[in-house]
């Protein structure tokens, strides 16, 4: 048997909780476990490695004004512009201030 509450012990509780939305967070409790372990996220993994991100990093860090086309072909075009950008702005790195 599963150790926990019901769904009906916790609905007859909290009544502003959906029965829909009660079942969808039992559910994903059961699936993560005793050890409340998080679900790896779903989605396509990230395109660049950790290595490229911490040559891009250093890159940007000792030549701020690298052109874009240089750091796109540092990683092999395996992503284009935009993500660069979004990359560089995660890490808090503007390309002229190092």
């Amino acid at each position: 048997m599963k150790a926990g509450p019901k769904r009906a012990q916790i609905n007859k509780h909290v009544l502003e909780i959906l029965l829909s939305r009660n079942k969808i967070s039992l559910r994903r409790e059961a699936q993560r476990g005793a050890d409340n372990i998080s679900l790896p996220r779903s989605g396509a993994p990230q395109k660049l490695t950790e290595d490229q991100r911490d040559q891009t990093y250093d890159t940007v860090t000792t030549n701020p004004h690298v052109a874009m086309r240089d750091l796109l072909d540092f990683v092999d075009n395996v992503i284009q512009l935009h993500p660069l950008r979004c990359l560089l702005r995660e890490m808090n790195k503007k390309k002229w201030r190092g």
